[in-house]
């Protein structure tokens, strides 16, 4: 059965980088087909901007100026 191609969305984009095994098997069939994703400009700054948000709080988290004596 041929898919044609289609622009994910950010959750399911999402999905696919946090490897859901459900969500991971359909993309990598879809991958199989078309070679490549397609998304919006808008899914790329939402996970760009989730991606920013966990750096900041590992950042936070592990700052050399706040001793932290479980580290």
């Amino acid at each position: 059965m041929s898919q044609d191609p289609v622009l994910l969305d950010t959750d399911t984009l999402s999905l696919i980088l946090r490897q859901n095994p459900l969500v991971l098997a359909k993309a990598q069939s879809y991958l199989a087909q078309h070679s490549r994703f397609t998304f919006s400009i808008i899914t790329r700054y939402k996970i760009l901007r989730g991606l920013k948000a966990i750096l900041q709080g590992l950042s936070n988290f592990c700052t050399l100026d706040k001793p932290n004596k479980y580290l």
